[in-house]
């Protein structure tokens, strides 16, 4: 298995929350 396949997984448990969650930590950083 490689690293995207690895990567794709993470994405495809990651629920719509914790989805939005970081989207809301990305748009703070950003500004």
């Amino acid at each position: 298995m490689n690293y995207k396949e690895q990567i794709t997984r993470l994405l495809d448990k990651l629920d719509d929350r914790a989805l939005e969650f970081i989207y809301r930590i990305i748009k703070r950083i950003l500004g």
